[in-house]
């Protein structure tokens, strides 16, 4: 899967302060086009340009959970005595 970056030209967020910290708003397109929700993480790489790019899932991460769910998917029966 490749990463899903939304260049800094497309984003246009607002700070707001809140009782934790910091909060960065998005647009509607910029989450909708990250693939983002309310209560979602983003993950911010710096780009090597003095930038930083936002990522709204790390591919790396839904691979990982791809391989765990077809090696459930292989071994249901198995799992399926161990949860006994």
């Amino acid at each position: 899967m490749a990463k899903q970056a939304v260049e800094a030209r497309d984003v246009h967020p607002e700070i707001a302060k809140t009782e934790l910290g910091l909060a960065i708003m998005l647009t509607d397109e910029a989450a909708v086009a990250l693939r983002v929700a309310e209560g979602d993480v983003l993950r911010a790489e710096a780009d090597g340009t003095g930038g930083v790019r936002l990522f709204g899932r790390d591919p790396r991460v839904a691979q990982d959970v791809a391989i765990g769910e077809d090696v459930m998917d292989d071994n249901r029966g198995t799992l399926r005595v161990l949860a006994k």
